[in-house]
């Protein structure tokens, strides 16, 4: 069945955008917006503020700043979909949670949650020590010997995908996309498909820093290492802050892991694909600096690779008659992209797709 690429609900902001967007080339949008569109643009600003719960209402101050942000973004918006209409993509760009930040806020947003300094760059040595712990694992290396992984992948119609997550404030991308991985795995090892606790790896891994950033396959080694299972969210629900650890919990129940696996390659390496056909699903860390005004559809002209600054987790796989792409889950609430995902062309290192993708065994 064809996948549609245009958001599930459309509200009334985001109809009077696209018409916007139609009605005005994007070298004169900014003037459209601001002189003979002002009172669509109010109501559509009234609509944001009502939809994303905002509580500066009564300030007018910030009020008018907000305001005039969020018509930058439209304009932002028009520009971005007109130049994608120019190369005959399906990206969609539009009013989103974040249409009254600032691409600095934003990315400053970004830069709290995924962190490549607490051990990315390993030495030669212990990158050998753990790409023979991960593959001399029978299961992944049949996997990866097999002939051919299926033409397309979706872990989550398969039923082993929890439903999608949302962070909040705290920089804590890399302990939902960890948590996920985890979720996915226990749940194809015929376990149930139980919502895991993301506040344990920000609450609890050491080797990481809580809400102010961490690194996904540093939780996996936290959790091999110290021999812990992840709790039940039930136990130990997320706060959108760091709390106390519930130490009594990291042994009684949950799942355990056996291995935390990197693959260290800057391109979208074979294995890649092969193993998000024939295992499961990756957590790769991204710049997602130009997510900002994401909606929906493959993205396959807009995106950097510059800027390491969060992590997701790749789902599956899928392709059109013209482009393969990656289906991404995302953490920011299912409000965001399509119902929470993304999706990425493969094969160009997209958006940074490809950098240090992790995954575990079982």
């Amino acid at each position: 069945m064809q996948r549609s690429f245009f958001p599930s609900c459309f509200s009334l902001s985001f109809l009077l955008n696209i018409l916007l967007i139609m009605g005005t080339s994007s070298n004169n949008v900014y003037v459209s917006l601001n002189e003979t569109n002002r009172d669509g643009v109010s109501e559509m600003f009234k609509e944001f503020l009502e939809v994303h719960n905002r509580t500066y209402v009564n300030d007018p101050e910030e009020y008018g700043r907000r305001l005039d942000i969020f018509k930058k973004s439209l304009a932002r918006h028009a520009k971005l979909n007109a130049r994608e209409k120019e190369l005959k993509g399906t990206a969609v760009y539009g009013v989103n949670q974040f249409s009254d930040w600032t691409p600095q806020e934003f990315r400053e947003f970004l830069r709290r949650g995924s962190r490549n300094d607490l051990g990315l760059k390993l030495t030669n040595n212990l990158q050998n020590t753990v790409q023979e712990e991960c593959f001399k694992h029978t299961c992944v290396s049949l996997k990866l010997n097999a002939p051919a992984p299926p033409n397309r992948q979706d872990w989550n119609k398969k039923g082993k995908v929890t439903t999608v997550k949302n962070q909040g404030e705290c920089g804590s991308c890399w302990a939902f996309t960890a948590t996920e991985c985890i979720e996915t795995q226990w749940a194809i090892a015929n376990n149930p498909l139980t919502k895991l606790s993301v506040q344990e790896f920000i609450s609890c891994s050491t080797n990481n820093k809580g809400c102010k950033g961490g690194n996904t396959f540093q939780a996996f080694v936290w959790l091999q290492g110290q021999n812990y299972t992840l709790a039940p969210d039930s136990e130990f629900p997320y706060e959108d802050r760091e709390t106390t650890c519930k130490t009594n919990l990291l042994k009684e129940k949950g799942a355990k892991i056996s291995c935390g696996c990197l693959l260290f390659n800057k391109t979208e390496d074979p294995n890649m694909k092969q193993l998000v056909g024939l295992h499961g699903p990756l957590a790769v860390n991204v710049d997602a600096t130009m997510w900002h005004d994401y909606l929906g559809g493959i993205i396959q002209h807009h995106c950097t690779d510059t800027d390491i600054n969060h992590a997701v987790q790749i789902t599956g796989y899928d392709f059109n008659e013209h482009i393969s792409y990656w289906i991404v889950r995302n953490s920011w609430g299912s409000s965001f992209g399509d119902n929470g995902y993304l999706y990425i062309k493969m094969g160009d290192n997209l958006c940074g797709v490809a950098d240090s993708p992790t995954f575990v065994i079982i």
